[in-house]
């Protein structure tokens, strides 16, 4: 079908809403701008035109496009203005765009040896006979016909399926995205392709919300008029697209997978242009392409730049078994960078993986990228991350999981020097949740590196504070001062009638001035050090507000956040600080990236 006459393209109307199909015409609001996503009628497009889709990927959204799990090309990253620039590049193309109702038949159909039946014919007639019912079916309605092979569409959910059984003889079924498959029968072509309309007109009636999964018991005797009883839905392995796939020609054609389904348009261009010479490239079910007309050689050439550009070129690829929507910081919805993870778990044990489930990584409730079949899914939300109910799953999975996401989750609101900062205090607390409670003011972490790169001094409020901090780590020698066990300090604070440790904060006004300040036990310390600023002390370069414990932690670190004191600060909400966390953060300010 590539070549063929590109259908109209209208300008973008408004973001669609969730729930429908994205497309040229009407690309839908995602959390990283609007989506598009492109499917041609057999999924296919010379290298030529994939590269030109790429390039104009990168010209007009965010860089990065995506293979869905059903095999459609996605575009992120859009915006009102760059949208229609888009649609008005893919429609120089002369790609076959596909009308509605879409109706899905394999990568590999009518190529393919092995093949059952080549479903490309019924295809077509279905859709003629379907078009005028598409402006009242639901508008993610799924159609597939299936005509076999090695690369079947076995997994893939459709409210509507024509599977192959035999060179003349179709299986039809109805059912949907979720819920048992419902066999109506099996038919010859015209019996199969009848059927089919039935059940499709049988969704019409029923209005935009019915799926295949609703059809009643008695409309389905109807739909299976003309149709053989048949009751055993057939189950058919979906099989990854990796790897060489004999043709019917004798040929081969080579299949790799985009990582987590997402490349760049860079890497996408660079493997169109180095396919130049394949007769096409075809996008398959399981995020995967397909590049026909190569011969061996040049698969074997290609399949090493795939290999070098992060694609899968393996079938045991463990990263086959992670599912990873777009997350942050790509999506603003998402709450977990979800690639990051995903990579992370690819490289962790492979028995981790069994091949009897996969899991889902999902940065929001929306739980987009959610595959067919068993699934494990993590969920990340504002307030951590959690597993839905699901499949059994090898012992210690879910800990680690739920240990590494933690990470990714709660470092995502972090500039990457504030971040530095962090990692260091997980690392003195041995909490990664700790991390939700950290808070840095706008240029905190700059102001006290530049202060200590200056030779200011440290003032810290314990001792323990004093003795974590790395003397050969400091930039300049810096002088690291507690006055707690200063022999003024009993008398101090028996004259102020406070406690110690605030009356050894009297002993620091000499050395205020541009200093870094480090509060990592006591809250009458920090309460008494605002006072201080209050009444017109020196003031410091910057302030750590950690002190821990359950009377008054909590209060003087809010007091010292919404203070109109004007000095960048780090603090721990809550309960939560201590002097090994308050250490921590001083030695990652001394020297960046420990």
């Amino acid at each position: 079908m590539t070549g063929a006459s590109a259908s109209p393209i209208t300008p973008p109307a408004p973001a669609r809403r969730r729930g429908a199909c994205p497309s040229l015409s009407a690309p839908m609001a995602t959390g990283d701008g609007l989506l598009v996503r492109l499917a041609t009628l057999d999924r296919s497009f010379t290298p030529a035109q994939f590269a030109a889709v790429a390039e104009a990927a990168g010209a007009c959204g965010n860089g990065l496009l995506e293979i869905t799990g059903r095999g459609s090309l996605q575009i992120r990253g859009l915006t009102e203005t760059s949208a229609p620039a888009l649609a008005e590049r893919i429609a120089g193309l002369d790609l076959a765009v596909g009308g509605a109702p879409a109706i899905e038949v394999g990568p590999l159909a009518g190529l393919a040896a092995g093949e059952i039946a080549d479903p490309r014919p019924l295809a077509i007639r279905l859709a003629a006979a379907a078009r005028p019912l598409a402006d009242r079916l639901a508008p993610k309605m799924q159609i597939t016909i299936d005509g076999g092979g090695p690369l079947t569409l076995g997994g893939i959910p459709a409210d509507v399926a024509l599977t192959a059984v035999a060179p003349d003889l179709w299986q039809v079924a109805v059912a949907g995205s979720a819920g048992p498959t419902r066999v109506l029968g099996v038919g010859a072509p015209d019996a199969a392709i009848a059927a089919g309309f039935v059940g499709l007109r049988t969704l019409a009636d029923g209005g935009r919300g019915m799926r295949g999964r609703d059809v009643p018991e008695e409309a389905r005797a109807a739909c299976a008029a003309g149709l053989v009883a048949h009751q055993t839905a057939l189950s058919v392995a979906a099989r990854a697209p990796i790897g060489r796939f004999a043709l019917k020609d004798g040929a081969t054609a080579l299949g790799v997978a985009l990582a987590f389904g997402q490349a760049s348009w860079r890497d996408l261009l660079r493997f169109a242009q180095a396919a130049a010479a394949a007769r096409d490239l075809r996008l398959a079910p399981g995020r995967g392409m397909l590049v026909v007309g190569l011969d061996a050689a040049a698969q074997a050439d290609l399949a090493a730049l795939a290999a070098d550009l992060g694609f899968i070129t393996e079938p045991e690829d463990p990263r086959l078994a992670i599912v990873a929507c777009a997350g942050a910081p790509q999506c603003a919805s998402a709450h977990l960078d979800t690639r990051a993870l995903a990579r992370e778990l690819a490289a962790e044990d492979g028995t981790l993986f069994d091949g009897s489930f996969q899991l889902q990584l999902s940065g929001c409730a929306k739980q987009c990228a959610a595959p067919a079949g068993p699934t494990l899914t993590l969920l990340a939300g504002p307030e951590g991350c959690s597993f839905l109910p699901g499949p059994d799953a090898p012992a210690g999975l879910r800990d680690l999981v739920l240990r590494r996401a933690a990470r990714h989750s709660v470092m995502i609101r972090f500039s990457p020097e504030e971040a530095d900062v962090a990692v260091r205090m997980i690392h003195g607390c041995g909490l990664v949740e700790a991390a939700a409670a950290f808070e840095f003011s706008p240029g905190f972490v700059a102001a006290a590196r530049a202060a200590l790169a200056a030779g200011a001094p440290i003032l810290c409020d314990a001792q323990m504070v004093a003795h974590g901090v790395t003397r050969a780590r400091l930039p300049a020698g810096n002088a690291v001062i507690c006055t707690l066990r200063d022999p003024r300090t009993p008398d101090l604070a028996a004259e102020l009638g406070t406690t110690r440790s605030a009356a050894a904060l009297e002993l620091w006004r000499p050395h205020m001035a541009g200093a870094v300040i480090a509060i990592g036990n006591a809250p009458t310390a920090l309460f008494h050090l605002l006072e201080m600023l209050a009444n017109g002390a020196p003031r410091p370069a910057a302030i750590l507000g950690m002190p821990v414990g359950f009377v008054g932690a909590a209060e003087s670190k809010d007091a010292l956040a919404q203070g109109d004191f004007g000095l960048p600060f780090a603090i721990v909400r809550g309960r939560l600080g201590g002097s090994a966390m308050t250490a921590s953060a001083l030695n990652a300010l001394a020297r960046a990236g420990l």
